[in-house]
């Protein structure tokens, strides 16, 4: 079994590569697509996601937890897992149909039906990726997330430029997502992971787990395509395009975050009941981490937005620069993942009544704040609404564990990080002083800011870092250390 390090590094190359593929897809189909077909395209992933929220309800990710606690009974939980996911499935696509005239009446074009199909496909034993998690075989996630964005992508991109038709890349999506389920069943099926029989008494525990944070999932993604849905209500098409150009770090976000997330939480759940505090300080590890890795991320892509923007997506997408900028103030928000400690304890409630609060904040504040200042209005009250939100979890994993403030994190760690990041900041602003080509500059400076970063944090020696970077370093036979750090 590979070491914890080793697991988050390859969950991280693994979300790494499946980011830049897919952030191909945008760069590929705003030149094939006009403005419109675009924003289509993008409304009926607004609406998918949602709809997925409320279907999916958060049932797979039960895997992670149960099978990291009770492994002898990987194959009944596997099989209560496929049956929640397919009678979610059902219920949710029969509500839609009650709610299309609704839903209708939101979009710009009708999709319901497509919408109905689609969903249905998706969501149906789609917990292969979260299985193999569970199983802590982060390899062969890799294998299997690369193949999937690999195919979608490439086959959307051709579909995009044979018909510029947003019903045919529709009809491509479903028939993607038949295919993953047909070898989804075959896996479980070889593996003798699918049963026919429901075990009533794990599934009571399932469902004790999936509930709160399933209420939670529904909020949270209600909550995070609350702006969608204003801009493409109110705005129309064009402008939902030029928004989802704005918000396309984050993906970014989620290839650290859950990188490491996804590797620390089985261990925790693990050790949170031999000891709570060794739990902890593993969850304080990974934000260091967080830290480490995220801060650097979100000076350079703010300091160089615009070079960004209008290489990737040409100057029509230039209103998306402001936008972006906002958005990227997650970035700092995710360097304190604050979930992981209360899921571990299986203290998921919480979860419901803190994306019910940041769904309370983004309402009252996106009815003022687009009322004030239009576009850029939704934007801010969701990231005001984010930073409300881990302040909540912030007070009840502190009450949970019965620590102070100043043991919630390690401060001083993360404080030298971010002062670090402020130093060296100047470097990134050079390009206001040398006449260079703006993706030369954006290039040449962002090497030289992260050679500063990375020389200054070698000196300091956090241990985090010093573990990380070696591990990495080491297979380039490259030295990082001055010193010898303990291993995790």
């Amino acid at each position: 079994m590979a070491s914890m390090t080793q697991r988050t590094f390859i969950l991280a190359i693994s979300q790494l590569f499946n980011f830049a593929v897919q952030f191909m897809s945008p760069i590929f189909l705003v030149r094939l697509l006009d403005k419109t077909t675009f924003g289509q395209y993008r409304e009926f992933l607004v609406y998918s996601a949602i709809s997925l929220s409320f279907i999916s309800f958060g049932v797979k990710g039960n895997l992670m937890y149960f099978i990291s606690v009770d492994p002898a009974n990987e194959k009944k939980l596997v099989t209560n897992t496929t049956f929640l996911l397919f009678a979610f499935s059902l219920i949710g696509i029969t509500a839609i149909y009650f709610l299309r005239n609704q839903i209708g009446n939101l979009t710009t074009y009708n999709f319901i039906f497509w919408l109905m199909l689609y969903i249905f496909c998706y969501q149906n034993i789609d917990l292969l990726d979260t299985l193999l998690l569970a199983r802590k075989r982060s390899d062969h996630v890799l294998y299997w997330t690369s193949a999937n964005i690999i195919i979608r992508t490439g086959t959307l991109i051709w579909v995009a430029y044979r018909t510029n038709d947003v019903l045919r890349i529709i009809y491509l999506l479903i028939m993607l997502e038949v295919a993953k389920t047909i070898f989804t069943v075959a896996y479980l099926l070889k593996n003798r992971l699918l049963g026919v029989r429901i075990d009533r008494h794990l599934l009571k525990q399932q469902l004790y787990y999936i509930l709160p944070l399933g209420f939670a999932a529904v909020i949270g993604q209600f909550n995070t395509n609350l702006s969608n849905v204003i801009i493409s209500a109110k705005l129309g098409a064009a402008a939902l395009a030029i928004y989802a150009i704005g918000s396309q770090k984050i993906p970014l976000l989620n290839i650290i975050t859950q990188s490491v997330t996804y590797v620390i939480f089985p261990e925790m759940a693990g050790r949170i009941k031999k000891d709570p505090m060794l739990a902890l300080g593993l969850w304080n590890q990974s934000n260091v981490l967080y830290a480490f890795l995220l801060l650097p991320c979100f000076f350079i892509l703010f300091v160089y937005a615009d070079v960004l923007i209008n290489t990737l997506f040409t100057t029509q997408y230039s209103e998306a620069i402001p936008l972006f900028r906002i958005y990227l103030l997650l970035m700092v928000r995710r360097c304190f993942e604050l979930g992981t400690p209360l899921r571990a304890m299986n203290k998921n409630m919480y979860f419901v009544f803190a994306n019910f609060l940041a769904l309370i904040v983004n309402i009252v504040l996106v009815y003022a704040l687009f009322t004030l200042i239009g576009f850029y209005g939704p934007a801010i009250a969701f990231v005001i609404a984010e930073f409300a939100l881990g302040i909540f979890l912030s007070v009840k994993t502190i009450s949970s564990y019965q620590i102070s403030w100043r043991e919630l994190l390690p401060w001083k760690k993360i404080g030298w990080i971010v002062l670090i990041n402020f130093l060296a900041l100047p470097v990134l602003l050079l390009r206001n002083v040398f006449d260079l080509h703006p993706i030369a500059a954006a290039g040449l400076f962002s090497i030289m800011f992260m050679g500063v970063y990375l020389m200054a944090l070698r000196w300091l020696q956090i241990d985090e870092v010093d573990l990380f970077m070696s591990k990495i370093l080491h297979k380039l036979n490259i030295r990082w250390k001055r010193r010898a750090a303990a291993s995790t």
